[in-house]
């Protein structure tokens, strides 16, 4: 993620796994992970590792719109 300075300042739907509930949530990519734009931890940052990437956001679409796509069946 560090090397790949395109991807910094994204907006990313992300799955939180270091609450241990694996909570999907909003995202801005920063130098080293990630801040949380939505949630109960909103603006807490997340490293390599306490979470995963799902979706790139693009600047029209809504996040409702994403989580249904992402969230499992």
């Amino acid at each position: 993620m560090r090397s790949n300075a395109n991807i910094r300042g994204r907006m990313v739907m992300i799955r939180d796994t270091k609450t241990g509930h694996n909570h999907i949530a909003e995202a801005i990519v920063v130098d080293s992970g990630v801040r949380l734009q939505t949630g109960e931890h909103f603006g807490e940052k997340r490293k390599p590792g306490e979470f995963e990437i799902l979706e790139k956001i693009t600047p029209h679409e809504k996040a409702a719109d994403i989580i249904g796509s992402v969230w499992p069946d």
